[in-house]
């Protein structure tokens, strides 16, 4: 019994590097310089979709700072989840 504790003990931890590695991958993608010009061509061409469907200026500006923030809020949602696995590998 002692022994199958252990050897789940190894896998989860070794499960939590593969985890963190992989978060910390997709953070450095979503802050590169690269992503942010691939960002702002996203929104650019968002908002140019917008006003070429005939959408009122303030309405597609609004969505734009919408579609923004969404894109924020995933991105800071990842670099929370990845300060709490550092935070538990290190603890």
């Amino acid at each position: 019994m002692d022994d199958d504790a252990k050897e789940i003990g190894a896998i989860l931890g070794e499960l939590g590097e593969k985890i963190q590695k992989f978060i910390t991958g997709i953070m450095d993608i979503l802050y590169s310089p690269e992503a942010g010009k691939k960002i702002g061509s996203a929104v650019g061409n968002f908002y140019k979709e917008l006003k070429d469907a005939g959408l009122p200026e303030d309405e597609a500006l609004k969505m734009t700072r919408d579609y923004l923030t969404a894109i924020s809020n995933i991105s800071q949602s990842m670099l929370n989840k990845e300060k709490i696995i550092l935070s538990q590998n290190n603890g």
